[in-house]
């Protein structure tokens, strides 16, 4: 049975990206990681995610720029930013370029599962085909 979906783990705390992995591979998800912004966009570059969830804080240009880059690279990675700093300002930033959504560190397994599960509803027709045709 192939994977429901590939995910993309952009955090600078290597102890969240192996948790979140942990939490959706039992899923059936497919999960890579990041510890960089420079780390995801090669990751995006030579493979296609069905969604993306990018820590704010990420060295480099930080997970807004990344954001940014994403959509434009990867128009189809629905991108949710987490962060352990929440502030209006950013979650305000994060919608208005383009995130699916903008999530509060710590995050538990069950909320991950559920912003997860949320935007793959929002996309049924990738998965439909993703699990009809093989990976894509």
């Amino acid at each position: 049975m192939p994977s429901l979906a590939n995910i993309l783990v952009v955090d600078d705390e290597d102890i969240v990206c192996q948790s979140c992995r942990r939490v959706l591979t039992a899923e059936g998800h497919q999960v890579s990681t990041a510890l960089t912004g420079t780390e995801a966009l090669a990751k995006i570059s030579s493979e296609n995610f069905d969604v993306a969830l990018v820590d704010l804080r990420i060295p480099g240009s930080g997970g807004l720029h990344l954001l940014r880059v994403m959509r434009r690279a990867s128009p189809q990675t629905e991108v949710v930013v987490i962060t352990g700093y929440p502030s209006l300002e950013n979650a305000k930033g994060a919608i208005q370029f383009g995130a699916y959504d903008y999530v509060t560190k710590p995050l538990a397994p069950h909320t991950l599962r559920a912003v997860v599960s949320q935007v793959l509803t929002h996309k049924p027709w990738r998965i439909r085909k993703r699990c009809s045709h093989g990976p894509s």
